[in-house]
């Protein structure tokens, strides 16, 4: 019996977790994390069972309104949730939810709290 060998996967058909992209705020060039094209009940279900990544782009989600209705209140909570787990990338976007107003009066203190303890636990983009 002869095997066929399988056939290579094009690059760009290829599943990525997330895309990165360069955005420019003012005085500060932050990279904004880019979920990939998942449903967000697979990142619901890695959400509920603790995965900061997960949450973090889940939070993304319903800051964007891809998806998802847009809703501040729950990007916030699950950004505070991802943080609560360690993810450097959830208290990075804290700190842009406190330094855009996303849904809330604009807080720079607060986000340039966010943004210290996110370079603390490793965020680059921070």
């Amino acid at each position: 019996m002869r095997h066929r060998a399988s056939l290579p996967v094009p690059h760009s058909a290829k599943p990525r977790r997330t895309q990165l992209r360069r955005e420019a705020t003012p005085g500060r060039d932050v990279v904004k994390r880019q979920p990939s094209n998942l449903p967000p009940r697979w990142y619901r279900k890695g959400a509920d069972a603790g995965e900061p990544i997960a949450t973090v782009d889940l939070g993304l989600l319903y800051l964007r309104g891809k998806c998802v209705e847009r809703d501040y209140a729950e990007a916030r909570r699950l950004f505070e949730q991802g943080a609560a787990l360690g993810g450097a990338a959830a208290m990075n976007g804290m700190g842009v939810i406190y330094n855009e107003g996303e849904g809330m009066p604009r807080n720079a203190r607060v986000a340039r709290q966010r943004y210290e303890k996110a370079a603390i636990f490793g965020n680059p983009e921070a």
